[in-house]
């Protein structure tokens, strides 16, 4: 754990802004993203809010956060607005881009997202998009496989 001391100076105006980092809402969670990505892709709006993917595991600055680190991975197309009162930044989410689409791909459905996961994680592996990419697929085709024998 650990506290950042932000200091801005607009013109002659000191502003202090101290944000905490001792949470897990500054760890990459891939339900989060999956959730993010999934609720973009079936939503019927022209523009998400971070509001609309709250749910009662999530909370906004988690949300935030995640939707960050997808517009960062080229997996969303975004808005960012930024309040210093504000927690956390307000995105206006429009849409997938075509890698968050790929990506979206390969882990929508639940059986091979679960077992993915798994696979992963009992191989001593990190989850990373780069992994999840390199598994999902592999698990697809022995799901696919095993249905066929």
């Amino acid at each position: 754990m650990f506290w950042l001391l932000i200091v801005i100076i607009p013109v002659n105006i000191w502003i202090f802004k101290i944000i905490y980092y001792g949470d897990d809402s500054y760890k990459k969670k891939f339900d989060l993203i999956r959730h993010i990505l999934l609720v973009t892709e079936n939503s019927n709006k022209n523009v998400l809010t971070v509001e609309d993917f709250v749910t009662d595991e999530y909370a906004e600055s988690e949300i935030a956060y995640h939707i960050a680190l997808l517009i960062d991975a080229n997996y969303l197309v975004a808005d960012e607005t930024k309040f210093l009162r504000q927690k956390h930044s307000q995105y206006r989410v429009k849409r997938l881009t075509f890698s968050g689409s790929e990506y979206l791909d390969h882990i929508r459905n639940n059986s091979i997202w679960a077992k993915t996961k798994e696979t992963i994680l009992k191989a001593g592996s990190i989850l990373t998009f780069e992994t999840i990419i390199k598994v999902a697929p592999q698990i697809a085709l022995t799901l696919i496989n095993n249905s066929l024998a």
